[in-house]
């Protein structure tokens, strides 16, 4: 934890004095929900892409997903 604590002192500091916002914390929730989404869905595009028969390196360059 010490490593740790050393390692992201500004942030941790940042994070004990900022005040809490509901609205912030709710779009970034929400950000972080439709990232997941969209992760979610590039998986899904890779593996009907790898079924139809395309090349790791076409689905990587189509999608970022590393079929592996």
């Amino acid at each position: 934890m010490k490593e740790f604590l050393n390692q992201h002192a500004s942030e941790v500091l940042n994070m004990l004095t900022t005040e809490w916002n509901w609205d912030t914390a709710k779009e970034v929730w929400q950000e972080e929900a439709r990232e997941a989404g969209r992760e979610e869905k590039s998986e899904e595009i890779a593996q009907n892409m790898k079924k139809m028969g395309f090349s790791t390196e076409q689905i990587f360059s189509a999608t970022g997903v590393d079929i592996e």
